[in-house]
């Protein structure tokens, strides 16, 4: 253990030297991420590791537009068989162009899109699948190959239209969204959208839906309480599945100690007649200790099957660039047949973070 964590820093000083010097003499804008993480998967009793280097290049060409490209380089090990393998991969995690016109802002390329103003499970976020093998998968996204037009009416209102193409099932994706902003203070969208659904059932297939959105967000009252909702109508094209409605509705406040609470209840009506109604409550606390450090910490509990996922997480800051991270994800009443259950590994990790 202790080798590995001084390869890890001498790996990590080594970049940030070398990335420092470069992004000096460059046309360009370069800056980007080194984590190594230490992995004990409790349920199968296996040490893995898992290393990720990201490079964000950026370039912006004054008012007529500009690229940007985020290239991931991941190493990890895993069992196969009982047997570790190591495995490499480098991906384009997103790269597009911008160009401006005069009322429309194009984008093309591979796209993450932040639709919807929940925390993690987003109704409203129909493009991007979620990341099955990254510690969290629900924060994390991957791109999609989209075009993407915002027509602007005025300063606070807007229309964006997305045509995407799903690599993973070859078929096109499509979208249409009005928001206005500063309403009475608040934020809203309608939405349309047409496609297939994020989620895979019946072994390989992503059903087609055509779905209809709401979503709003806020404060009230003269404490910044903040309020957000989400409500989807899903209109299944295959008769197995059930149509119906998709919601999420949460508060976040910010005390006056910096402690940040978030809460969330997430509907989804059955898509089958055999299983529940999905429902799952999600609570998110984060605080920072001593000036510099943070400690979070995420509970998901789904209604229906009793499952409770827990994700605790300290970050301790070395330096303005390099932190120590270290986490676990726990689980009790453990139900495959909740969706948490396979989103979600129980493990425990130690980990170093470096930015540039």
């Amino acid at each position: 253990m202790k080798k590995y964590l001084s390869l890890i820093i001498l790996i990590t000083l080594v970049t940030l030297c070398a990335f420092s010097t470069a992004a000096a003499e460059l046309p360009f804008s370069l800056s980007g991420d080194f984590k190594t993480k230490y992995i004990y998967d409790l349920e199968n009793e296996n040490n893995l590791d898992q290393t990720e280097l990201n490079l964000e290049i950026e370039k912006d060409f004054s008012y007529t537009g500009g690229f940007y490209l985020n290239l991931g380089l991941e190493s990890y090990s895993e069992y196969l068989m009982n047997n570790k393998n190591r495995e490499t991969e480098l991906s384009i995690k997103e790269g597009y162009f911008d160009y401006y016109t005069e009322n429309i802002d194009w984008r093309a390329g591979k796209q993450i899109f932040n639709w919807g103003s929940s925390y993690n499970i987003k109704p409203s976020n129909y493009f991007n699948p979620i990341d099955i093998g990254a510690i969290n998968p629900l924060e994390n996204r991957e791109g999609i190959n989209a075009l993407q037009a915002k027509y602007y009416l005025n300063n606070v209102q807007h229309f964006t239209a997305v045509v995407g193409l799903r690599e993973d099932i070859n078929d096109f994706q499509q979208a249409l969204k009005f928001t206005k902003r500063r309403w009475h203070g608040f934020d809203f969208s309608l939405s349309l959208f047409r496609g297939n659904e994020l989620e895979k059932y019946n072994q390989n297939e992503y059903p087609k839906v055509t779905k209809a959105g709401f979503d709003i967000t806020g404060d009230i009252g003269q404490k910044n309480i903040g309020i957000f909702s989400e409500v989807v109508y899903n209109d299944f094209k295959s008769p197995i599945f059930n149509d119906g409605l998709e919601t999420v509705v949460g508060f976040d406040y910010k005390f006056g100690n910096n402690l940040y609470l978030l809460g969330q209840y997430y509907y989804q009506k059955r898509l089958f007649e055999n299983i529940d109604d999905s429902q799952i409550i999600s609570l998110h606390a984060e605080k920072p200790f001593w000036q510099f450090h943070s400690w979070e910490a995420n509970l998901l509990y789904d209604l229906n099957s009793e499952l409770i996922v827990l994700r605790p997480k300290i970050i301790y800051s070395l330096t303005e660039a390099m932190e120590i991270e270290a986490g676990a994800v726990l689980k009790a009443n453990d139900d495959q047949r909740s969706q948490l259950a396979r989103a979600n590994e129980e493990l425990i990790y130690l980990g170093i973070n470096s930015y540039f």
